[in-house]
């Protein structure tokens, strides 16, 4: 049987627990003495536990005095606040009766300002920037014996990631097909095939946390055909991870480049189409790619996935231990960057703190429409330094649409979307209207690389 303490004399014997939804980064049940990330926590008490061990929880038994123990003179002066009230006249249990230190219980009602839980760090996730649902909406559920009131005013975070986590031990983790700024992707089985996105973050620091929580809430909240499919996330340190379906066809880096594949105006306007459907919806959700290249899309049996979507947002958590006065700027990143961001570049400022936009991810998806067109990215053969000074001063840009001869319509669609202005770029609303307006040819268009190399040489 679950120890009780005695209530001192004047004292409401018991009252319902005012249950709330919690997450912590580490806690421990008051109940079952079992670790969790979720449970609920009483307003009154502090009781902390799962959900489903609100039933075994004793009775809330730290509550107001009643009327005639008020020990607040009614001819005072001085009115006591209910604060005040219950910060000078909560009792001590522990003076009322000695605690069973090998009860599962024995310090579930301990948990007051006085002597908080110091059984393991924690930290109540209620924020992120997410809204509560409406305050007024409560539902008193039959929990057992206690009858507990659970308050259903409660943050979207704590609710959506119990849901999709996922125990890092049901994962099987296959072979390595990819690395990222933000850690490794492998190739594995959770009820079928799947893509794990290992992330390479401190799990004891709890500011990466966060980072790594929001973007799962991210992820979570996407569904669309040319998105790929979010799984679930493995939420426990060490093993922190992003599940994703699996994506069988090819990159379209890889389409353009390397296998040979002929495609036409027709061919391109449809994947630029699903592309821009993907994005259009992902910046619908106010969900900012940060890296949107043809590595991060892929092409099977007509159809695109657009991947990796906000990762890069973690960048700037997992690379702490790299050189320091150094600038890294991996193959092919420059041609994605619009100018704002390049001008801001510098080994000083994380690559996750770089003013990333919507505008900025449009910039990128002109460079992938010059990728389908040409087969290529737009500047190459340069040394790194003379690529960030014509992406950044946009004279590279110049050349390039002054000497590559692609048509109207398509010149048109690059030109907007590498404007140096910011507010000039089109939205990808337009961009699906400006799609929709190519002429329907069943050529390929002549490719203008001998263009670029004339300019280069």
């Amino acid at each position: 049987a679950l120890w009780m303490p005695t209530a001192p004399k004047g004292w409401v014997k018991s009252r319902e627990h005012m249950f709330s939804t919690k997450s912590w980064l580490s806690q421990m049940c008051q109940v079952c003495c079992k670790s969790m990330m979720f449970g609920v926590k009483c307003k009154h008490c502090k009781l902390k536990c799962h959900n489903k061990c609100t039933k075994e929880a004793p009775s809330c038994r730290i509550s107001f005095l009643t009327c005639d123990s008020n020990p607040s003179s009614a001819t005072s002066s001085t009115p006591s606040s209910p604060a005040n009230f219950l910060q000078n006249n909560t009792p001590s249990v522990t003076a009322t009766s000695p605690i069973n230190n090998h009860s599962p219980t024995g310090n579930i009602l301990s948990a007051d300002k006085s002597s908080p839980d110091n059984s393991f760090p924690s930290e109540e996730f209620d924020e992120d920037g997410l809204k509560e649902l409406p305050s007024s909406i409560y539902r008193r559920e039959n929990l057992g014996r206690s009858g507990v009131l659970i308050s259903r005013k409660v943050s979207q975070t704590s609710i959506y990631l119990q849901e999709w986590d996922i125990p890092y031990e049901q994962l099987q983790l296959g072979e390595l097909i990819g690395k990222g700024r933000w850690g490794k992707v492998h190739k594995g089985r959770w009820h079928g095939e799947v893509a794990i996105r290992l992330l390479e973050i401190d799990g004891t620091n709890q500011d990466h946390l966060k980072v790594f929580k929001k973007e799962v809430m991210n992820y979570r909240q996407t569904r669309h055909e040319n998105v790929v499919l979010f799984m679930g996330a493995c939420l426990a340190p060490p093993h922190l991870a992003i599940i994703t379906s699996f994506c069988k066809g090819l990159t379209l880096y890889t389409v353009v480049r390397e296998r040979g594949h002929m495609l036409d105006l027709n061919k391109t306007r449809q994947i630029a189409q699903d592309i821009v459907k993907g994005m259009g919806y992902l910046h619908a959700k106010g969900i900012i790619h940060k890296d949107l290249k043809s590595k991060n899309v892929f092409y099977d049996t007509n159809r695109v996935v657009i991947t990796d979507f906000g990762l890069f947002g973690m960048s700037g958590v997992v690379q702490e231990g790299r050189r320091k006065n150094v600038l890294q700027i991996p193959r092919g990143w420059l041609h994605y960057l619009a100018p704002e961001i390049v001008q801001k570049m510098s080994p000083e400022i994380d690559e996750d703190q770089l003013p990333f936009s919507k505008p900025a991810d449009v910039y990128a998806f002109g460079t992938i429409w010059y990728e389908l067109q040409v087969g290529d990215w737009p500047i190459t053969d340069q040394p790194v330094e003379a690529r960030i000074w014509l992406v950044g001063s946009n004279e590279g840009i110049k050349k390039v649409l002054a000497e590559t001869k692609l048509g109207k319509e398509v010149t048109e669609i690059l030109s907007t979307c590498w404007s140096p202005e910011v507010d000039d770029r089109p939205t990808f609303t337009h961009l699906a209207d400006m799609l929709e307006r190519l002429p329907k040819l069943n050529r390929r268009l002549s490719h203008p690389g001998h263009f670029w190399k004339s300019y280069v040489s």
